[in-house]
């Protein structure tokens, strides 16, 4: 275990015993600015082996009460590169190109035993139930886009809308960054 996860894992530990809700951390979706190659998405999506900080906490407080943040250790990227065309669900060109590159490595030795949840996002412009629909709409598209075009089962894939709820920087709800769609590991 690296350091800083030895100090993350000592923080939580002082947390339960103090009372307090233990810190967690975990690295959260690998964010993808450009479109990343097939192997790097092989590299970003297939699951490490080891267990995470949260694991090692639950095993060493076992019987204590705390709160462990769900799915912590689920391998995921954050896609910029898949768009849409303007307040639809219909994908833009370099979104099919990006999705391709996706199931290419989906299709991979490495990945093809795994499923994947195919995540749709929102910034917070919009009403929220609004931007909850259109997410769903935009994941169920890109998870279509992967079983037709690509050869993905669909077995393998679940589509979800998360819509604003789950913003990639929660510092700046409008911003573009939170416009994504994200592959998590399942």
């Amino acid at each position: 275990m690296g350091r800083g996860n030895r100090i993350t894992l000592l923080m939580g530990i002082l947390g339960v015993i103090s009372g307090a809700a233990p810190i967690i951390s975990h690295a959260g979706p690998k964010y993808f600015k450009g479109a990343p190659s097939k192997q790097e998405l092989i590299d970003a999506l297939k699951p490490s082996g080891r267990s995470g900080g949260s694991k090692d906490l639950e095993t060493l407080t076992r019987g204590l009460k705390r709160h462990k943040p769900p799915e912590a250790s689920a391998p995921a990227v954050a896609l910029s590169t898949v768009q849409f065309e303007y307040d639809s669900a219909a994908l833009t060109q370099a979104a099919q190109d990006s999705l391709k590159t996706v199931g290419e490595a989906m299709k991979s030795p490495e990945l093809r035993e795994l499923a994947f949840r195919i995540e749709g996002h929102t910034d917070s412009r919009g009403s929220a139930s609004y931007n909850q629909q259109l997410s769903e709409r935009r994941a169920r598209s890109a998870k279509t886009f992967l079983i037709h075009s690509v050869g993905v089962e669909s077995s393998r894939l679940e589509s979800v809308g998360k819509g604003e709820s789950e913003p990639y920087d929660p510092e700046l709800p409008e911003s573009g960054v939170n416009r994504r769609v994200q592959i998590v590991t399942r």
